[in-house]
């Protein structure tokens, strides 16, 4: 099943034609900076839950997220999907109450955990 998972993320990167991707050129997010940063992380998290303000990066994430979540970052570059992989890891072992608040605003029915769970154990 994993296989099959895997098989269909390459597949739809190497269809997926630039105008079916997310645009990552005006998205200047150094997420190593971010995940190393206790505070900013708490900021992007408030940002993104609508519980504080949003920097002109997160607006542009913010924008994507309910989008991103549904597809599983399907639209999402190489590049992205390694971003969203990093903040993510970093979020749930750092940030488990800003996680579940994450989590309970994007996929309230837990409609998209099993595949998102999938998808952040692929190593692209």
């Amino acid at each position: 099943m994993k296989f099959l998972l895997i098989l269909s993320v390459v597949a739809a990167s190497a269809l997926a034609r630039p105008e079916d991707l997310y645009d990552d050129s005006n998205i200047q997010l150094d997420v190593d900076e971010l995940i190393s940063n206790e505070r900013l992380m708490k900021a992007y998290a408030a940002c993104f839950l609508s519980k504080g303000p949003c920097t002109t990066e997160g607006s542009k994430v913010k924008q994507l997220l309910p989008e991103a979540v549904e597809n599983i970052c399907g639209k999402c570059t190489a590049k992205q999907r390694g971003m969203v992989r990093k903040m993510v890891v970093a979020m749930r072992e750092r940030l488990p109450s800003e996680w579940e608040q994450l989590v309970a605003t994007y996929d309230p029915e837990g409609k998209y955990q099993p595949k998102f769970e999938d998808f952040l154990a692929l190593n692209e």
